[in-house]
């Protein structure tokens, strides 16, 4: 048979363990509710400087759309004030012909209007020439306003 002090022992032990046990886990319960919180606090922070870059990004992305927009009209104005001029002036001349290079030195502008032929583009050639004009000025607008995207970008990201 065993003895009474052994059970009071076992019991004991298992009271001890039992009571360490729920001590152990309300410590950690109350470090997990910390961590918990830290890391709302940081969670809610991140969220924070997100919407902020995202609606300053959409700013700067609005404010490259409009100066976009305005400049390819003005490439377009230019176009048309281009081809009028062509138009007034009897279409575009080949600066390389002899004949264009000695009307050019002794002729105003009117009196160049009024020559023959020679030296003279075809009217195809002109248009092809003035809308190639346009179309390298929108690609080069284009990049340009790529560029300034990606600057913005940049810029935007790295800031602390």
């Amino acid at each position: 048979m065993t003895h009474p002090r052994f059970y009071l022992t076992l019991i004991g032990l298992i009271i001890t363990f039992f009571a360490g046990w729920n001590i152990n886990g309300w410590r950690l319960n109350a470090e997990i509710a910390q961590l918990h919180v830290t890391w709302n606090q940081a969670y809610s922070n991140q969220v924070q400087l997100t919407l902020n870059t995202e609606r300053d990004l959409t700013k700067l992305n609005q404010q490259l759309e409009t100066d976009h927009a305005t400049t390819q009209q003005k490439i377009h104005q230019l176009y048309t004030d281009n081809r009028s001029l062509a138009q007034q002036l009897g279409g575009l001349r080949d600066p390389a012909s002899a004949n264009w290079r000695t009307l050019s030195k002794t002729n105003t502008s009117s009196d160049c209007a009024n020559t023959t032929s020679e030296g003279r583009l075809s009217d195809q050639a002109t248009q092809f020439l003035l809308e190639l004009a346009r179309d390298a000025d929108s690609a080069a607008e284009y990049a340009n306003t790529c560029h300034q995207w990606a600057i913005g970008v940049t810029q935007q990201l790295n800031q602390p």
